[in-house]
Order: structure tokens, then sequence, then C-alpha cells
């Protein structure tokens, strides 16, 4: 209730001529609240994911039913920034640019970053969530990135573990 009747108080804030405030005002401000992806300001691709981002505190995992951890609210936030550096080398996607053309150049300039293929895995990921987000919201209607070669890359990592409280010569000797 509070987080709503913050929303509220910044829409009555937002609102320039109060005699505009009225039942249906309000029932638009609590709409809002509830249902943000239908207010959006833009429907291109980084409008959406940069609202997606900003309201990502009120974004609950669905795999836990968990607010969204701050790890994945970073990630949200890296795998932005490199959608803007692939706009600076190409030029900014929307959602129909999002093809296997663009996941190839899209690939390639994670490369260029020196980032290992997990890593790039993780950004495909996050943009998947992303494009399927704004799917699932009716902003999104093409599905050229559910091909199966628009795929998630990995590659097995080498898991070094440490004994705890001991050190390399013990470990060695026992």
């Amino acid at each position: 209730m509070d987080n709503l009747e913050t929303a509220i108080k910044k829409e009555y804030r937002n609102t320039t001529n109060k005699s505009d405030i009225n039942k249906e005002w309000l029932l638009t401000a609590i709409d809002k609240h509830f249902n943000p992806y239908k207010y959006l300001q833009s429907d291109t691709l980084f409008g959406f994911v940069q609202h997606f981002i900003d309201n990502s505190d009120k974004r609950i995992n669905p795999n836990t039913g968990n607010p969204v951890s701050y790890k994945m609210k970073r990630e949200y936030a890296v795998t932005f920034k490199y959608l803007k550096e692939y706009a600076k080398k190409y030029s900014e996607p929307d959602f129909i640019d999002i093809d296997l053309e663009f996941y190839q150049n899209f690939v390639d300039l994670l490369r260029t970053k020196g980032l290992a293929n997990n890593t790039i895995g993780k950004k495909i990921q996050t943009l998947k969530i992303f494009l399927n987000d704004a799917y699932e919201q009716g902003i999104n209607p093409y599905t050229k990135y559910k091909s199966k070669k628009f795929k998630v890359i990995s590659e097995e990592s080498d898991n070094i573990y440490s004994y705890p409280y001991t050190s390399h010569s013990q470990r060695n000797t026992e």
C-alpha cells in the first residue's frame, strides 16, 4: 500500500492541471502502478528496456517468488550498456531488428570486448528476458529471437575449489 500511495502522490505532483484530478484520473494512476507497461513512453526496444530496468524493483522472480535480486538488476543494466554500444557501432535496434543477423553481430561485438562464452551467453539470456517480457505485454510482436539458432552460448568452466582453512602445501602432503 505504501508503494501505491507513493505512486499516486508522484502522479499528483506530475499533473500540471490539478482540475484534471477526478475519479478517472485516480483509476488511471492506480492502473499505471499495477500495469506500467500499458503506459510506456516509448514502444521501442530501448524505451522498453529502460522502463524494464527502472521498474525492476517491482518485479518478482517467477522461479522463486522473491523480488529480483540486486545481481540480476545489475545484469539488466550491463546488458543494456552493451546494447547501447551495439547501437553506436551499427544503429539502434528495434524489436523488428532482433534477428539472426543482429544476434551474430551482437555476439561478435561482445567477443571483441573480451567476454567469455558464458558471459556472452548471459547477455543473450538477459536480452531474451527483455524480449519475452515485451512479447507477453503485447509490445513486441516479433519472434525471430525464438529461433533455435538464437541460442544462449555456454561452455563448461573450470571450477576451482579450495579446501577451507588449509594451505596449498598442507593439501599436497595429506
